[in-house]
């Protein structure tokens, strides 16, 4: 399955990316997570990096690198 995903910088954004990386990662049951975010004082990617860094993530992905 392939999901577009608006917003993905928001509180309830985020919380989609992590569940989706859990049933990608964990699961093992989807393909694809395209995630449209805007560029503010940062460029979008680090908003992503920035997300995915956060203290507030979930502890499953402890176990993965950003590189």
């Amino acid at each position: 399955m392939n999901c577009l995903l608006t917003g993905g910088a928001g509180i309830v954004g985020s919380h989609i990316i992590f569940e989706w990386l859990h049933k990608s990662l964990i699961e093992k049951t989807v393909a694809h997570l395209y995630v449209v975010i805007r560029k503010n004082e940062k460029s979008a990617q680090q908003r992503l990096i920035d997300i995915l860094q956060d203290s507030s993530r979930p502890g499953y992905l402890d176990a993965f690198t950003l590189s």
